[in-house]
């Protein structure tokens, strides 16, 4: 039986390492992916620039935002895997991030959210507030929340690279 999984990404390590592992549950059985991207329009603020501002910003996150499912696309055909995506815009009359992650694993038929996490303690998770956990609680369907994976002892992360002495 296929499984319907929904990977949200935005770019970060953190949901690039809930992508590598959604890849790999496709991998190891008949899944269907889709990537979800949410362009957050309460985060880009009316100021002194005006409509034409805060559109060019708008239209600034679109791209950013059209690009991190691009490449997650491009890593999902690398394994020879197909995919679907989309892009969804929370305004000021949707709650949450959250709650439109849980519209579209709803609408979409989703048997899965695959999504990254960042692993804060319960303090900083209220502080800072944490789109994982707020998934969690509020979608039917199971949530499997990924931290973005660290090198071992001795390993170097891939993107850097060891000190040379002089």
């Amino acid at each position: 039986m296929s499984k319907r999984l929904l990977i949200a990404v935005d770019g970060s390590p953190a949901a690039n390492a809930a992508l590598l592992e959604a890849i790999e549950m496709a991998r190891a059985g008949d899944s269907d992916l889709r990537l979800v991207h949410i362009i957050d329009e309460t985060s880009v603020p009316w100021t002194d620039g005006g409509i034409e501002r805060r559109a060019r910003s708008l239209d600034a996150l679109a791209a950013a935002g059209d690009k991190v499912l691009a490449d997650g696309l491009a890593m999902i055909r690398a394994a020879g895997l197909g995919a679907s995506c989309t892009r969804l815009r929370r305004d000021r009359t949707v709650d949450t991030v959250s709650a439109l992650i849980a519209s579209e694993a709803k609408s979409w038929g989703a048997d899965m959210i695959v999504i990254g996490t960042l692993g804060r303690g319960p303090i900083r998770r209220v502080l800072r507030g944490s789109v994982d956990a707020a998934v969690m609680r509020n979608c039917a369907v199971p949530v499997l929340p990924v931290k973005p994976r660290v090198p071992r002892s001795g390993q170097l992360a891939a993107n850097r690279r060891p000190l040379e002495m002089a």
